[in-house]
C-alpha cells in the first residue's frame, strides 16, 4: 500500500512538473488588406504569399512589443515657449524576422482583408522578461492615435506609434501639473493593439505599462 501511495505521489510529481513547464503561448488576430493601397508602386491585388508576409511582420512588431518593449522620449507641445512636440520610440530589442517561435495558427478571409490568427511561444528568458514587468512598479495608460492610408503599408504602424505617444502625453497630463521639458522612459504593450481603418486612416487604441526613467522640468529663475 505504502509503495502504491509513493508511485501515485511521484507521478503527480511528474505531471505538475510538466504543467509548470509548459511554454506560454500568446494568441492575437490581425489584419491586412488584400487590395494596394494608393501609392504603392504595384497596382496589382496583394497575393496570399505577400498578405502571410506582412502578417508576420506585424505579429513579430507587436509581440516585440508586448514582450520587450520600447525606449522612449517626450517632448510636450509648449506654444508659449515655442517648443515643439516630440516623440522618439525605439525598441528595446526585436523578435528576429523568420523565428521558429512565431507562427500563422489559421486564416480567414472577409471582404478585401485576411486576417491571421498567430501565435508566439515565449523562450525561457522572455518569460523571466515577462514576470520582471508583471512584478515591478509600473504605471498603466491608454492612448489613441491615426495615421493616412495613403502613406502606406508602413502606416498602420505609424498609427500604432501615434497612440504610444498619446498614451505618455495622457499619463503625464493627469499626473503631472507643471509641464515638463522633456521625459523618459520605457513602456510595453500589455495587450495587443486595436487597430480598424475608418475615413480613409487607420485608427489605433492601445494599452500600455509604463516607467518614468527621468523627468525634466524647465529651469525657474
Amino acid at each position: 500500500m505504502r509503495n502504491g501511495l509513493s508511485l501515485l505521489i511521484l507521478l503527480l510529481f511528474f505531471v505538475a512538473e510538466g504543467v509548470a513547464a509548459a511554454p506560454t503561448r500568446h494568441d492575437v488576430e490581425l489584419w491586412v488588406e488584400l487590395q494596394p493601397i494608393a501609392g504603392e508602386p504595384d497596382p496589382a491585388p496583394i497575393s496570399r504569399d505577400e498578405a502571410a508576409r506582412r502578417l508576420l511582420e506585424e505579429a513579430r512588431f507587436v509581440f516585440s512589443g508586448m514582450l520587450y518593449g520600447f525606449e522612449f522620449r517626450y517632448v510636450p507641445f509648449d506654444r508659449e515657449r515655442g517648443v515643439a512636440e516630440e516623440f522618439v520610440l525605439n525598441p528595446v530589442a526585436e523578435i528576429p524576422w523568420g523565428a521558429d517561435q512565431l507562427t500563422i495558427l489559421d486564416i480567414r478571409h472577409e471582404e478585401n482583408l485576411m486576417y491571421g490568427r498567430m501565435r508566439y511561444t515565449l523562450a525561457a528568458h522572455e518569460e523571466t522578461r515577462r514576470d520582471a514587468w508583471a512584478r515591478s512598479s509600473v504605471k498603466r495608460a491608454s492612448g489613441s492615435g491615426s495615421a493616412p492610408r495613403i502613406l502606406g503599408t508602413g502606416a498602420k504602424q505609424n498609427a500604432i506609434e501615434d497612440a504610444l505617444r498619446n498614451a505618455v502625453h495622457e499619463y503625464l497630463r493627469a499626473r503631472v501639473y507643471n509641464k515638463p521639458h522633456e521625459v523618459s522612459g520605457r513602456l510595453v504593450l500589455s495587450a495587443a493593439p486595436r487597430v480598424i481603418l475608418r475615413s480613409g486612416e487607420y485608427q489605433a487604441t492601445v494599452q500600455v505599462k509604463l516607467v518614468i526613467q527621468d523627468l525634466r522640468s524647465y529651469a525657474v529663475y
